[in-house]
């Protein structure tokens, strides 16, 4: 298994976050990537159809973008085999379920890590390409690839010779657009790189980004201009991220039942943390902000 590619990486931290007191649930999100046709009906010995090859979400930082990301891969990824860990969660229950689970080869880039040093753009993003055809090269041996390719030309070779594809989860994708060292012209340059490595590329199976904000807001002409982009303000995937009424009535029960003196009221949730509604009325808790006050045994 490779570092970025078939990592099991995002396995191992999304387990983690299962076990957790106070985790909630959100696997129903994978309802939303996953073709209607292929719910329908499935090949049984086959993985299922993808709903929409290239999807973006945005919004402010605590809202479970990173667990999300790691779920996804965890879920789609051939690196774990994830039975154990999904059969309990509300996922197992769609007919799609174990077509889908472990079927696919998934590139992971956690965007948050930087290499050591002096921090700059360039040393940033060939880390990335670096360690990335080092896994292609480990993984696909006689495809050809040399550390000279690009990794759109790498992803090619794989694909033409071996007719693999792959879902693509890069999680806080616009973190290095954000850094003060970063010049405009190395800006458009990342973008460039992604809409190469992404775009009508056919061993693309699924790319989703998450980030702080709209693809847009980078470039009016921007080469990411094929992802479908929601926000916390928007359906299907608002529910996925905030925490609903009823989820926060559950993670409160789980507090009064194994906090000693508990100081946190339930309408103190709400009145904190309860800020946010989607389109459809519906309200949504700030994830990070609940645990933390409810861990902690207090309101920040």
């Amino acid at each position: 298994m490779g570092y970025y590619l078939n990592s099991t990486r995002p396995y191992d931290a999304f387990l983690s976050a299962s076990r957790q007191p106070y985790f909630v649930d959100k696997t129903d999100i994978l309802e939303s990537l996953v073709c209607r046709s292929a719910q329908a009906s499935l090949l049984p010995n086959g993985p299922g159809v993808l709903y929409s090859r290239y999807l973006a979400v945005h919004w402010s930082s605590g809202f479970g973008k990173t667990t999300t990301a790691r779920l996804i891969a965890a879920y789609f990824g051939k690196a774990a085999d994830g039975h154990a860990l999904f059969d309990p969660l509300h996922v197992s229950r769609q007919p799609w379920y174990r077509s889908c689970l472990n079927q696919y080869n998934v590139v992971f880039l956690p965007c948050l890590e930087q290499p050591e040093g002096e921090h700059n753009f360039r040393r940033y993003w060939d880390r990335i390409e670096h360690l990335l055809l080092h896994d292609l090269m480990e993984a696909y041996p006689y495809a050809g690839i040399t550390e000279e390719f690009s990794l759109w030309d790498a992803f090619t070779f794989v694909f033409l010779r071996y007719q693999e594809t792959f879902v693509f989860v890069l999680d806080d994708w616009d973190f290095i657009l954000h850094q003060p060292t970063i010049t405009v012209a190395e800006k458009e340059q990342y973008l460039h790189d992604l809409g190469c490595l992404l775009k009508d590329k056919a061993y693309v199976e699924l790319a989703y980004l998450s980030g702080r904000h709209p693809i847009p807001n980078y470039s009016s002409a921007s080469p990411l201009d094929m992802f479908y982009e929601y926000s916390l303000e928007k359906v299907p995937f608002s529910t996925s991220f905030g925490f609903t009424d009823a989820e926060v009535d559950q993670l409160y029960r789980r507090y009064r039942e194994r906090t000693f003196h508990p100081a946190v009221s339930r309408e103190d949730l709400r009145q904190a943390f309860g800020t946010h509604r989607n389109p459809q009325g519906v309200i949504l808790y700030h994830p990070q902000s609940v645990v933390s006050a409810l861990e902690n045994n207090r309101i920040p």
